[in-house]
């Protein structure tokens, strides 16, 4: 369903990138263009927060991934009239690697208790090891999409997102992995013999890899613009992107999952010319 979803959405606005609005047949009645707020052109720049992606690690559980980083986006208005803008254009965005928030991690513990009454002797043993993972996550977009606005004033619109990314994700995992085991035989014999013996060790590993993978996502969401001149303006937008799981193979530091889906908004200033 999120394979089909991402495919009509690019339909879409591939085809509104490509073809514009259908020109106005003789006879009908011909539209009006604006003569102040709304160019032709315009070009939105700011910054981007994104929540709700999930990365998880096999037999470790998973977290809530958030990242923050700058976007752009370069639009043509394909069609107007008096009270509606459809722009189409490309944008792009760039996340730098960020840390989670919180680590996975998994603690696993083993102990055994034995009496040997006819020798008079007890056997303890004891194991524990901690696994902790850090994961990483960065990424950069290339997106198509189209904007239907409606204008609610001469300077203020809101629109409508719909389009389809297109994202390169970057993840690196350092995994870490200490433990340590001991025992302890005694041996009493009351008048005859008394005896501990020790015995135990400890140890560990780690191991970093980083991998890169390309991943789609729909586009569908709303935007406020709100011009201040016929030239610059600010926009705030709200979307959720939608797509499928990324599978990292990250070598001895074991298999990172990231699901993109989730919450997107921005903010930023518009010009336009």
């Amino acid at each position: 369903m999120k394979k089909l979803m991402i495919a009509v959405v690019a339909a879409a606005a591939m085809i509104g990138i490509a073809f514009g609005a259908p020109e106005t047949e003789k006879g009908t009645e011909t539209l009006e263009q604006e003569s102040g707020n709304w160019n032709n052109w315009r070009l939105t720049i700011g910054g981007f927060g994104r929540g709700n992606m999930r990365a998880k690690i096999p037999g470790m559980g998973s977290e809530r991934v958030t990242a923050y980083g700058v976007d752009l986006d370069l639009q043509y208005n394909v069609w107007q009239n008096r009270n509606f803008n459809l722009w189409a254009g490309i944008g792009g965005t760039f996340c730098p690697r960020q840390k989670m928030s919180d680590s996975f991690g998994k603690t696993t513990s083993q102990s055994e208790h034995q009496d040997y009454p006819g020798s008079y002797a007890t056997y303890d043993f004891y194991y524990t090891e901690t696994s902790r993972a850090d994961v990483e996550l960065g990424y950069g977009e290339f997106r198509m999409m189209m904007v239907p606005e409606w204008k609610v004033t001469d300077s203020f619109a809101l629109g409508a997102r719909v389009g389809v990314a297109f994202d390169w994700i970057n993840t690196k995992c350092s995994y870490r992995n200490n433990w340590a085991w001991n025992s302890v035989f005694d041996i009493n014999i009351p008048g005859m013999i008394h005896d501990v013996d020790y015995d135990g060790d400890r140890g560990g590993s780690s191991a970093s890899d980083t991998r890169t993978e390309f991943a789609a996502q729909a586009i569908l969401g709303l935007q406020a613009t709100y011009m201040f001149t016929d030239w610059v303006g600010l926009y705030a937008n709200f979307d959720w992107r939608l797509g499928g799981e990324t599978d990292f193979d990250m070598g001895n530091a074991g298999k990172v999952t990231v699901d993109m889906s989730g919450w997107y908004w921005g903010a930023g200033v518009v010009v336009s010319f």
